[in-house]
Formats: structure tokens, sequence, C-alpha cells
């Protein structure tokens, strides 16, 4: 009995398989399906999808796909992505500005780039993958229902030639996952490059001299996958691999020219196959084992078969940028995934980027009134309740305008003056006059949320004070640094 089939198995011809997998995986449909051993890979993680192998369906009896459960996998994938930008996001605004911009500003860059992502993206953002799982994303919408999927006017054929095994994925690990998702996390997943034989192997590595160490890996990865494949998992082979690999490593290191880089890429490669074989570990395996099979002798032929296997295998693309093979497929898969994504009507939402005054106008506008002090930080200390209500702190903001009284030692005074910001930043400069007529400069930063605002300033005693960097008070001298929020007056 073939591996990962449960005995009373029926088989049904391949192009129904493939449309049940899809039902099933793309739109959450219930469909009965035959239970896998080789699906444990899976447990902890939905373990509704075990076995969903291409040829593993099963529509008389087992168990059913939950919908709901199906929706939420899908959920949780996208969530993941969508993480997965807001870090991007935020590292590339504290890379630009030199600090953590506005929240705003961030979620607003986000928005442009996803678009440009979608639209126009480069060849570098094909090439890593990133325009590509874009659309994935957009693609594994669950409202995209049953019949568009099924719809064979909307199915999209996929690039001519293309296989799965020529692609580079890496592993969606949900938060709290098992040791089976922390395993495959470590590595890509690429099973043209664990094939690799003969005249595919990147020329740096088909010097004569390491062709023995070249012939060893290519018997030993066909044992494991053949081992594997037939169910007789056998860690000598696996071991046998290893030492394959790390034989070829050496000999790299003689035999490959250093000029032009040649023993560098070379190095590169042997170092990439290793990652590729993490799949072999013990906590992978029977995952290892799955996705062999689904791929043994069938491949995707539509966008909607490959979106349901990388929903399978809960996959993304990773990086084209050392696999020559894969990024010369990714700009035409690029195309067919937005061929899809037309055919599906899929709305790509407008952004509208406003120039900086733009922006600037926009928050000033969001500023104005009169704001009634809360909290109040100053020189490191934070004021009580009662002090906060003593001081009767209040600003007035009319235009670029700015007026802030306050009640100190029982007198009332008024500091007044020129408020310029800079929203991009969520900077401030304030230009004026205090109680008494004397002349008052600050430089600080702004937060305003809806009928939030914070300010946190330096007063500029010495005519060299440093912007403050987070919302929080000093006591550096003489250029004491405060910190206040605000609620909008009603």
């Amino acid at each position: 009995m073939p591996p990962g089939r449960s005995p009373g198995n029926v088989l049904v011809p391949k192009h129904y398989l493939f449309a049940s997998v899809i039902a099933v995986l793309l739109v959450g449909h219930t469909l009965v399906v035959a239970q896998s051993a080789s699906g444990d890979a899976a447990r902890g993680q939905g373990s509704y999808l075990n076995g969903l192998g291409w040829y593993n369906l099963n529509t008389a009896k087992a168990n059913s796909i939950n919908v709901d459960a199906t929706i939420r996998w899908k959920q949780d994938l996208r969530q993941i992505q969508l993480d997965r930008w807001d870090l991007v996001a935020n590292q590339n605004a504290k890379k630009a500005a030199g600090k953590k911009l506005k929240i705003e500003e961030v979620k607003h860059q986000q928005l442009v780039r996803l678009r440009q992502l979608r639209i126009e993206p480069t060849a570098a953002d094909v090439e890593t993958g990133d325009a590509l799982n874009v659309l994935l994303y957009d693609l594994t919408d669950p409202a995209i229902s049953l019949e568009s999927w099924s719809n064979t006017s909307q199915q999209v054929k996929l690039p001519d030639g293309m296989s799965v095994k020529d692609l580079v994925f890496r592993f969606t690990s949900l938060k709290g996952s098992s040791a089976t998702s922390a395993a495959l996390s470590k590595g890509v997943i690429a099973l043209s490059r664990l094939a690799v034989a003969g005249d595919k192997w990147p020329t740096p590595l088909q010097v004569p001299e390491i062709q023995k160490e070249r012939a060893a890996y290519e018997a030993a990865y066909a044992k494991v996958r053949d081992q594997i494949l037939a169910g007789q998992f056998d860690l000598k082979a696996v071991q046998a691999m290893d030492r394959s690999l790390d034989a070829l490593n050496e000999k790299v290191k003689t035999a490959v020219p250093s000029e032009r880089g040649f023993r560098t890429e070379a190095a590169k490669f042997v170092s990439d196959l290793e990652d590729s074989t993490r799949m072999f570990d013990a906590a992978t395996v029977d995952y290892a084992r799955e996705i062999l099979n689904d791929t043994k002798d069938h491949d995707a032929t539509t966008v909607a078969e490959l979106v349901a296997f990388m929903l399978k295998y809960r996959l993304q693309f990773a990086s084209a940028e050392r696999d020559p093979g894969a990024r010369e497929i990714y700009t035409p898969l690029f195309e067919k995934l937005k061929e899809q994504h037309k055919a599906f009507g899929i709305q790509v939402p407008d952004v509208v980027v406003l120039s900086d005054a733009e922006m600037t106008a926009e928050t000033l506008k969001a500023m104005q009134g009169t704001w009634i002090c809360v909290s109040s930080e100053e020189g490191g200390t934070k004021f009580n309740a009662a002090a906060v209500k003593e001081q009767d702190r209040q600003v007035v903001i009319e235009g670029n305008n700015f007026a802030l009284t306050r009640t100190y030692a029982g007198n009332r005074g008024t500091f007044v003056g020129k408020f310029e910001v800079n929203a991009k930043l969520g900077l401030f400069d304030f230009v004026g006059k205090g109680p008494g007529g004397k002349h008052q400069e600050t430089t600080g930063i702004f937060e305003v949320n809806g009928d939030t605002l914070k300010l946190c300033y330096r007063h500029n005693v010495s005519g060299k004070a440093q912007r403050p960097e987070e919302f929080k008070s000093d006591g550096t001298q003489p250029d004491t640094s405060v910190f206040f929020e605000f609620k909008r007056a009603r």
C-alpha cells in the first residue's frame, strides 16, 4: 500500500482530485478526505489539512474539512504577512529618518509601497518574491467565492514549462507553532535545488575536479528521496547525504578558483543546498514525504493549483536572487498572478500621496482648537493629578499661531508665538515670547491622534538644544525638557 494512504481509499481521476483540493484550500468548501500519516507535520497548525495531497483525496469516506477552520487558516496566514509588512515598514522608516516616524506616516508609506508592488514593481521586487507575495495575499482572500475559482473562464494558466519544483519557497510559521514549524522556518523549500544534477549545477561548481563530489551528492539525495517516497526512511541515508555535502564544501575550498568570486558563489550554493535539506530533519521528514509525494508525478498547471499547493504547505515565495532557475520564472509568474488578480476583479486601492506641505496642512488642521493638559512631566519628574489641575495648562492653536497658558507660583502667564511643524517626521519648533515678553525658543516632537495631543520639547536656553527622540522628559541642563499630554476641549 502506498505511503500516506489509508485502507479503503478510492482513487479518482487527477483532474477531479485537483478541483477538489482547490475547493477545500481556496474556498473552504466542505469535502470528505482520507487521513494521512504524513499529515502529522501539520498537527497543531490546522490538522484539518492532513491528507490533502493531490493523490490522497477520498470523496466517499473519512473526515470532512471544516469550512470555518479553513477560513481561519487563511486568515492566520494573511495576518502573518501583514505583521511582516508592518515590521519592514517600521524598519525602513527608521533607516530613512534616523528615528521612529509617526504611525500615520509609517502606515501611509506601507500603503504606497504595497500599491507599487501590485502595479509597478521593480525587477528587484519581483526577484525577492515581495511582489509575488502581495498578489498571493490578495488571491488567498476568503471572500473569493468557490464559483470564482471553479469558473474555467477565469482560470489562468501558469507559464509554459513552469514547475512548482523550480520555485523557491519559505515556510510560514504561526505564533506558538510546533517544533516542525520551527525547523522548517530555518531554511527554504527548493525541490529542484535538492535534485540538482548534471548541467544544472551552477557554472562555478562544474569544474571537473569536483565531479566525484557532485556525483556523490546526486546519488545520496536520490537515495533519500526514493526511500522517503517508499516509506522506508533511513537515517543512515540522510547522514550519507550530509557527508556528501561536507565533502563538496571542502572540495570547493581547493578546487574552485577564488578569482572573480567563483569560489564564493560556489560556497553560497552549497550553503543554500544544506539549508534546503533541513526538511529531512526528524521533526519535518513527514512534511518532506508529503510534499515529495505531491510533486512526484504531477504539477500545478494553473494559478489556482499553485495557490492551493502553497496554502496546503503554508508557503510564500522566497527570494530567487541566488537561484537562476527560479529568477527566470518569477517575472512571467508575476504576470500570471496579476492576470488572475484581474480576472477576479480585485481592486487595487488608490493611495493619495501627499506632499510634505499638504501633509503638514492636514496635520495642522487636525491640531486646531483648544487643548487641556491631563498629564505633565518636567525635568524627569511626573506631576500628580493635583499639580496638573493647579497648573491648569491649556494650549490654543489657530493656524500656526501657538499659545500656551499656565499657572506658575500663583501667577497666570502665556507663551505665544509661531508653531512650525514637520508632519512627516512629527517634529515642531516654537519661536515666540513668554510671560513678561521674554524671548522663547523650543524644539520638540509631537503626536496628534484624534482628541489626544502629545508635546515633548526642550527649552533652547543654550542655543544648542537637542530635540527629544521619545515622549519623556529629562533633567539635562540648561536645556530642560518637558512632556505634556492634552485632550481636546469640549
